[in-house]
């Protein structure tokens, strides 16, 4: 389980953290397999792999390093977020 909750997993943990939660749920998966392509088809996906074709409802796609978090700058997040700021209103940065 992870142990430090004052900043991002490293990769172990979060290895460790995923290992646990498979476990706990019982959920299936499988290791060394490339997915080549998903279609979507109504309302179920068709994911082609290195080991054959399956069929889901759902598809998590899970991707990034865990070593170097990213935190967008406040640009990035008014830009993707817009509010109204009124006129005058000043912003200061701490």
């Amino acid at each position: 389980m992870i142990e430090n909750f004052e900043s991002y997993p490293i990769k172990d943990e979060m290895a460790d953290y995923l290992e646990s939660y498979v476990e706990h749920f019982q959920l299936p998966y499988q290791l060394g397999v490339k997915v080549k392509k998903v279609e979507k088809q109504d309302y179920c996906f068709t994911v082609h792999t290195s080991q054959g074709t399956l069929q889901t409802n759902e598809v998590v796609v899970a991707s990034g390093a865990f070593q170097k978090p990213y935190v967008p700058s406040v640009i990035e997040v008014m830009f993707l977020y817009p509010i109204y700021i009124p006129p005058n209103t000043k912003i200061h940065r701490h």
